[in-house]
């Protein structure tokens, strides 16, 4: 039923309505659907200060995160272990640029283009592109991406074809060690750690466009869903209190009243 509504299918169980009644039974049973919080960026400044001592580690951690919170990665597309060969970003999906142009990894980047292979969205088959540039703070997937480079320029020029965020240790990026940092982070925070996943990145990507300003069909398009479905993603925050306030300074006439 859910696959059949996001993608703008009938309902299956509109015409089965015991089906349906039974449906809804289950569902008041369970209760309501438990929805995952963001990611804020203050746990992300906390999980910065707390892994700059890990050495590559901590780098290739913080690319990791910052990729998939900007960019809206689902879990399958770039963290292991079991790695979804159709979809994991690989080192070839990540382009450096510099200046709006393709570079070398070499070369002193100021943005990086990635390619989802596995995007719902590809429609053409061409790949589904999306751009992070420097962001000029300490949040910044760019920046991370540098000091990962100047550590283990192998893994660049050398292994196009793995995974991106492999270790050290030579295993990707696991999704039980990413969710144990956020959840740290959380609790660093008295923020209810259980509500807190490795699908909060995705909230998260929704969250911070919206307090940003970002419409939601913008939203919609830059983080790949194809209904509204997004809405479920979206958590009220500071970031529009100063919506009464830029209501209240509004400057105009009504058509209507104009003779």
């Amino acid at each position: 039923r859910f696959f059949h509504l996001a993608h703008d299918y009938e309902n299956p169980l509109d015409k089965l309505p015991r089906v349906w009644q039974a449906y809804l039974a289950v569902k008041r049973q369970q209760g309501p659907t438990v929805r995952k919080h963001p990611i804020t960026p203050e746990m992300c400044d906390w999980l910065d200060a707390k892994q700059a001592s890990l050495g590559l580690v901590g780098i290739i951690k913080r690319a990791a995160r910052y990729l998939a919170i900007y960019l809206g990665c689902r879990c399958s597309e770039y963290l292991g272990p079991e790695i979804h060969w159709e979809k994991i970003i690989l080192v070839s999906c990540v382009r450096p640029m510099r200046k709006g142009q393709y570079c070398s990894w070499s070369d002193d980047f100021d943005g990086c283009m990635v390619t989802f292979r596995g995007s719902k969205t590809d429609q053409y088959n061409e790949g589904c592109k999306r751009y992070i540039g420097r962001t000029g703070n300490l949040r910044c997937a760019v920046a991370a991406f540098h000091e990962w480079y100047a550590l283990t320029p192998e893994h660049f020029e050398d292994s196009s074809d793995r995974p991106m965020f492999v270790m050290p240790n030579g295993k990707v990026l696991g999704r039980i060690e990413v969710q144990a940092d956020f959840r740290l982070a959380a609790r660093a925070f008295d923020l209810p750690e259980e509500r807190i996943g490795t699908h909060s990145c995705r909230v998260s990507c929704a969250t911070w466009l919206y307090q940003a300003g970002y419409s939601l069909e913008y939203i919609k398009r830059h983080g790949r869903w194809s209904t509204n479905v997004a809405h479920v993603y979206l958590w009220e925050g500071t970031g529009h209190h100063d919506m009464v306030k830029r209501m209240s300074e509004v400057k105009f006439k009504l058509h209507a009243h104009m003779t």
